[in-house]
């Protein structure tokens, strides 16, 4: 019976320290990068575009100042934060810490903007050498293209969302696994662990659902070595401290969770996002959650993957079928595993660019498109095809492009109205949201609130006295919305009082 998944290794693939194929990674980086920064600056304005990244953003700015926790503002009510906790009078974000800490140097260095983005650069660069070793050099340039030009990976690239950081944990986890395989020995095995590490600091539950399959599939080999004839070898000297080197170098990672975890919550054990709210959590049942919804939103998510991979990712990977692909039963595990996985947990990402949380499987994608991309360019009329191809990804990108401009154009009108109102030293209280965002994702103060020169809070009735005599070195705003644009006027009680 001939094997449905294909084992044999393509002929033109490279071992994994092999030179050549690392510098010609090293080119992918500038490009990926400007394409990326592109992203960042003109379409999404530099604007963290959900309260998901400003939670980020905020947490990353108190690392950056040496501290992991702030002083919730006072009145608390007033000053609520989507995705930022405020108990026991310390206000925290309550995601992972490990996409803040990298943030942190951007904030540190006064550009936040331009860590994302160089991680996704750096992470694609590290798919297209695993790709060189995986599938082979031509499949490897050809799956960078689609996915550096897609708006998939474009838009997520240029946002503030942990996705990208998460995707170059992953990469490198199996770039050091390969190495591992075709080079036994400590640095590997550490590198792995730090980035398993790291992967789990920044997305747990995403971080587990690719790099279980990961270290089952490569496992076996590196504990006992290759396979001959069917039997296992010898176990090489030295492999059964592979499990110790990669656990020392996933060390670190731990022991700056647990540092985070008590500083937050008191517990070593206790996670910040527990902390925050015990019932979001994974499986049926939180938030009204069920297997006919998850799996409703599965396909959702499915479609709208086919949309910003300009409907040429779906082809691509319809043509791989049958080609010579190492490891490919592991890539379609890789790249179904997310879409499974999610299936149990409540969200459908919320303010996203695609299925984001399926952003890290462009590992797995990547491999299996430049596949099929190679077996497109061997057929009949492939130029027409490719160029109509080539035509639909740019049309597909200036559509979905403009739309998150003008969505984000909206959203943003309360900070640029109260920039051209030229106001200092002042309150901004929101009585409506701003464009499609709602008022708790507007209150965005940074952790030391009395260096900030303009506050943000929610206007509530009679909450807005306390919020004056909090604050009676400011002078208090009300701030409203409306489509041809926001204004802010003074704050004026019922009593004609201010």
């Amino acid at each position: 019976m001939t094997d449905r998944w294909p084992t044999l290794v393509p002929t033109n693939v490279v071992s994994i320290v092999e030179p050549s194929a690392w510098k010609r990674a090293v080119l992918v980086i500038p490009l990926a990068f400007v394409l990326a920064l592109f992203a960042h600056v003109v379409i999404i304005e530099r604007f963290p575009n959900s309260g998901d990244e400003y939670a980020y953003l905020w947490q990353a700015t108190a690392f950056a100042s040496g501290h992991i926790t702030a002083a919730s503002p006072e009145p608390q009510d007033a000053f609520r934060l989507n995705h930022v906790g405020d108990v026991n009078g310390k206000r925290f974000s309550k995601y992972p810490p490990g996409w803040p800490l990298l943030l942190a140097g951007g904030v540190w260095l006064g550009a936040p903007g331009l860590v994302n983005p160089l991680l996704a650069a750096l992470a694609l660069a590290g798919i297209y050498r695993l790709a060189c070793s995986w599938v082979g050099r031509r499949a490897a340039a050809l799956g960078t293209a689609v996915t550096a030009t897609s708006p998939f990976f474009l838009l997520n690239a240029g946002s503030y969302h942990s996705h990208p950081s998460c995707l170059f944990a992953v990469t490198s986890l199996a770039l050091a696994l390969t190495w591992a395989e075709e080079q036994p020995g400590p640095l590997p095995m550490l590198l792995a662990g730090a980035s398993f590490g790291l992967a789990v600091l920044i997305r747990p539950y995403t971080a587990l659902l690719l790099s279980v399959p990961l270290l089952v599939a490569f496992g076996p080999t590196l504990l006992l070595g290759p396979r001959a004839e069917g039997r296992n070898t010898t176990r090489s000297h030295g492999r059964w401290l592979s499990p110790v080197w990669f656990g020392l170098g996933g060390l670190p990672c731990l022991l700056f969770l647990l540092t985070v975890d008590r500083a937050v919550t008191g517990s070593w054990w206790l996670l910040p996002w527990t902390y925050f709210d015990a019932s979001e959590t994974w499986g049926f049942g939180p938030y009204g959650h069920t297997f006919v919804r998850g799996v409703r939103t599965a396909i959702r998510l499915c479609g709208e993957g086919v949309l910003y991979t300009s409907f040429v990712g779906a082809i691509l990977l319809a043509l791989s079928a049958g080609q010579t692909v190492r490891h490919r039963r592991l890539l379609w595990v890789l790249l179904v595993a997310p879409i499974v996985g999610y299936v149990f947990w409540w969200s459908n990402g919320g303010n996203r660019y695609g299925p984001r949380f399926y952003f890290e499987a462009l590992v797995p994608f990547t491999l299996l498109v430049g596949v099929g991309f190679d077996r497109l360019t061997k057929m009949p009329r492939s130029r027409g095809y490719i160029t109509a191809g080539a035509a639909v990804v740019a049309a597909v990108l200036v559509v979905l492009a403009v739309d998150a401009h003008r969505v984000i154009d909206a959203r943003r009108d309360l900070y640029r109205t109260v920039e051209r109102a030229g106001l200092r030293r002042a309150v901004v209280l929101v009585t409506t949201g701003s464009g499609d965002f709602v008022r708790i994702d507007l209150t965005r103060n940074l952790p030391d609130v009395e260096r900030v020169d303009v506050l943000y809070g929610l206007s509530r009735g009679e909450l807005d006295r306390e919020v004056q005599q909090a604050f009676p070195e400011r002078s208090i705003y009300r701030y409203s919305w409306a489509p041809a644009g926001g204004t802010v006027t003074p704050l004026t009680f019922a009593d004609g009082s201010r």
